[in-house]
């Protein structure tokens, strides 16, 4: 399927995409149906189809045990009734066997796979851009219903919802009330609690093949097929949550000297007081930086589901490491290339550059499949600066 259409506008199409973030991003819920393309967006319901579905299940050296859920009624199928054990290359494995895959589902059972992503170059794509939308990891699960079966009942979940139906008819009810940004799924909650907070139905639903379905993070829904077979794909675009501050807080507080200080013995009441005063204060301080903003937004970069970048002139290339002592700073301030007596400016790509360092010679291939999450033009930037100052050689590559 040719990807060159797929951005966030053309999956949001007909549906305006600043609208969708000013009014419905993070608040309400959003049904697309689909519409005449012109020129504005691709064939979601393209995106998976039962024939595909039915290639992929025919291999089963391709999937793990646990990427494929057979479920009825919110309860999941032990994997021996649908798995076998198989001989493959590197030994013995157990795997999803197709015949008793369509043989639960004709009784009743609903198909779920998760990490979809990995076994096309579409939904690969797609999850990027939503990644890179959102500064997000994003992935995708199938799910495969028949009329009347619900594979879920009523919950939350964590994170964005983006549902793009692609076959059969299917109805989302979506409920009034919303966890408060949850963390984690309430299919794990007390089936009570979320009877008693899911409030009433708001909205139902019916999607269509080519429909699309956004639902918040936090929002009560299920959904269950009204057409004699049903397949969806699900998008979960996660975020980083606040708390991935503590995270990076945690790798920089070490190099502060007020933060490796020992703590008064809490009988010296005051003093303790006045030492947690200051350690909030330099937290408050180490936050408010470029070094952390740099920290945020190449961790951003690594989440958003990278696909190797395009090869450029620089193919022909290899990159030899001289004697010239070479290495990577990363204070508050931001990231610093120390190259001979030169420190410069590093960007966002300083995992990039101390890698680069470390090796005797790399091509230009190695170098922008390894760092795909960064752009290529700040790798060539890179490089082109490390050569003119006397870092790497370039030559041609034999």
């Amino acid at each position: 399927m040719d990807t060159s259409a797929f951005n966030f506008a053309a999956l949001l199409a007909p549906f305006d995409e600043q609208c969708f973030r000013d009014e419905y991003y993070g608040r309400k819920v959003l049904h697309v149906p689909r519409a005449s393309l012109s020129g504005r967006g691709f064939d979601k319901a393209g995106l998976m189809s039962p024939a595909r579905l039915s290639e992929l299940l025919a291999e089963p050296a391709r999937w793990a045990e646990s990427a494929i859920k057979l479920v009825i009624n919110g309860r999941g199928v032990d994997p021996a009734h649908y798995t076998v054990s198989r001989e493959f290359a590197k030994g013995a494995g157990t795997r999803p066997d197709p015949a008793l895959v369509e043989t639960l589902m004709a009784v009743g059972a609903s198909l779920v796979i998760d990490g979809l992503e990995d076994q096309s170059h579409a939904l690969r794509h797609m999850c990027r851009v939503l990644g890179e939308q959102f500064g997000a990891k994003a992935t995708v699960n199938l799910y495969a219903s028949r009329r009347g079966v619900q594979a879920f009942s009523s919950h939350c979940d964590p994170h964005e919802v983006f549902a793009v139906h692609c076959e059969g008819e299917k109805v989302w009810r979506i409920y009034e009330n919303a966890e408060d940004a949850p963390v984690e799924a309430t299919l794990v909650r007390d089936a009570d609690h979320i009877a008693r907070a899911k409030g009433q139905v708001a909205m139902e639903i019916t999607m269509r093949p080519g429909d699309l379905l956004y639902i918040p993070r936090g929002r009560y829904h299920d959904a269950l097929a009204s057409s004699e077979t049903s397949l969806h794909l699900t998008f979960g675009v996660q975020p980083l949550y606040g708390v991935a501050v503590l995270d990076l807080l945690r790798e920089i507080a070490l190099e502060d000297r007020t933060m490796r200080e020992y703590l008064p013995p809490a009988r010296e009441g005051e003093a303790l007081r006045r030492q947690l005063g200051a350690i909030a204060a330099r937290l408050g301080a180490m936050v408010d930086t470029p070094g952390m903003l740099e920290d945020i937004a190449v961790r951003q970069r690594t989440l958003a589901s990278p696909v190797p970048a395009p090869q450029s002139a620089a193919s022909s290339e290899v990159f030899v490491r001289t004697q010239l002592p070479c290495g990577v700073e990363q204070p508050l301030t931001g990231s610093v290339l120390t190259i001979g007596t030169q420190r410069l400016p590093a960007g966002l790509v300083s995992d990039a550059a101390r890698w680069a360092f470390a090796q005797a010679s790399f091509t230009w291939p190695q170098f922008a499949a390894r760092f795909c999450h960064h752009p290529p033009a700040e790798l060539e930037a890179f490089l082109a600066t490390a050569i003119a100052q006397g870092a790497f050689e370039s030559r041609p590559m034999a």
